[in-house]
């Protein structure tokens, strides 16, 4: 199935929607409209975790497999649409989570997109079916509450070089609940390269300093 995007379920009329001169009055606003706009469009497909949790099994009772991926997806880009795509092919039923806002730990100015925008985002992609802003730093918990068949992460952490430490303890909690971990194999792109090389807000020395300093062995682990 293709991610494009889906058409209607628009948060507003625009005369509804009056422009703020500063971005957190604006992102407000917005995330208003998505809450309000819930039962309607694109945005019925996010739920929380516990709604989901129980959602779930009837969908596998009808013989569908649920695939499960989790991340920060931000900014969303075509290498997470990629991944998307290639998971849904592994189930019928395509849930994302992402990583809440108070967890992003990917350096100043980030996330770029409130938790509300990027599930947003992420829902008006035709091949998921339902997203969810996580409650907890990693995926284990969620994992252990949705019970993916399939858990799919990208390409970049088959070799299990994840500094988090994530993936082992997410292989884990998806074989205790019956699934397996996957992973897909497409076009691969760092967000928060693509963020400091064309959304810089530092000098280019800076950015080079913070470019050793995340490479060096004593970095602390971003949250994935």
């Amino acid at each position: 199935m293709s991610c494009r995007l889906l058409e209607g379920g628009t948060a507003g009329p625009e005369q509804d929607r009056p422009s703020y001169p500063r971005r957190g009055l604006l992102v407000e606003r917005e995330a208003e409209f998505i809450r309000r706009d819930g039962p309607h469009g694109f945005r019925s497909k996010i739920k929380n975790i516990t709604e989901l949790a129980a959602l779930l099994p009837s969908l596998r009772g009808h013989d569908k497999k649920v695939v499960h991926c989790h991340g920060v997806f931000d900014p969303l880009h075509i290498g997470h649409i990629r991944h998307f795509e290639q998971a849904k092919k592994l189930g019928q039923i395509l849930v994302v989570t992402v990583t809440p806002d108070q967890y992003v730990n990917k350096g100043p100015h980030r996330p770029v997109f409130p938790q509300e925008l990027r599930a947003e985002a992420i829902a008006a992609l035709q091949c998921v079916d339902f997203v969810a802003v996580n409650e907890w730093p990693m995926a284990i918990q969620t994992i252990q509450a949705l019970r993916p068949d399939v858990f799919v992460k990208g390409s970049e952490f088959r070799s299990n070089t994840d500094r988090t430490g994530a993936i082992p303890l997410e292989q884990a909690a998806v074989t205790s609940v019956g699934g397996r971990l996957e992973f897909t194999d497409d076009i691969v792109f760092s967000a928060s390269t693509l963020v400091n090389r064309h959304l810089a807000v530092f000098p280019e020395e800076f950015r080079a300093y913070l470019s050793n300093f995340a490479a060096s062995p004593g970095a602390p682990a971003p949250i994935q």
